[in-house]
């Protein structure tokens, strides 16, 4: 994606022994890019999504996901676990809805993910598989108690990003994911798509 601006997920609390840990984990290299997303152009306008009497196909990658807590307990199965669960349940509402129609996306003989595949390369498998929009997103536990994140959408045919979202949950348990999994798919199925500019590096 040419002249991409990188969002990542903030890294925020003191420095302590998990973020090491986490800093070496494809989970970590996934984040750094999970959130990239940014318009081509140099100019900025509202960006109207007409009326569609078919729901909108749209392709929802799974989210990355960082521990930087430094809780000495290995819970990455767990993790795992929730975010599967998440992530099927953001794409079973969003069908639900109405609004959308989700569209599988396959790189090579996988799921397309950004822990292995460029961003330009997954809106060109996209635009392949008629995807109007992608959904892409990152959750970071930031503590025991906090977890911080983003979901995003790029339009797949003006590569511009045209909703952002960040999220914040307390807890880290079934009815926690679960409460932002409700907040990710009901704020999609209620937003106007814009386009959204970014400055650079930011």
């Amino acid at each position: 994606m040419r002249n991409a601006t990188l969002m990542r997920l903030r890294y925020t609390g003191r420095a302590n022994p998990g973020a090491t840990r986490a800093r070496n984990t494809p989970g970590w290299c996934m984040a750094r890019r999970i959130l990239l997303v940014a318009a081509l152009a140099v100019s900025f306008g509202t960006v109207a999504i007409a009326a569609e009497d078919s729901p909108v196909p749209i392709a929802v990658l799974d989210f990355g996901f960082i521990d930087s807590s430094g809780e000495p307990q290995d819970q990455s199965a767990r993790h795992r676990a929730l975010l599967s669960d998440f992530m099927a349940s953001v794409r079973r509402d969003l069908e639900r809805g109405g609004r959308f129609r989700v569209v599988d996306l396959t790189c090579g003989d996988k799921p397309c993910s950004l822990d292995s595949t460029q961003m330009q390369d997954v809106l060109d498998v996209a635009r392949r598989a008629g995807a109007r929009f992608v959904l892409v997103g990152g959750i970071h536990k930031v503590s025991t108690l906090i977890q911080e994140g983003q979901a995003q959408v790029v339009d797949v045919q003006t590569e511009r990003l045209v909703f952002s979202r960040g999220l914040s949950f307390r807890g880290d348990n079934e009815q926690a994911w679960q409460r932002a999994q409700a907040f990710v798919a009901n704020e999609l199925l209620d937003a106007r798509f814009e386009d959204t500019p970014h400055a650079a590096g930011k």
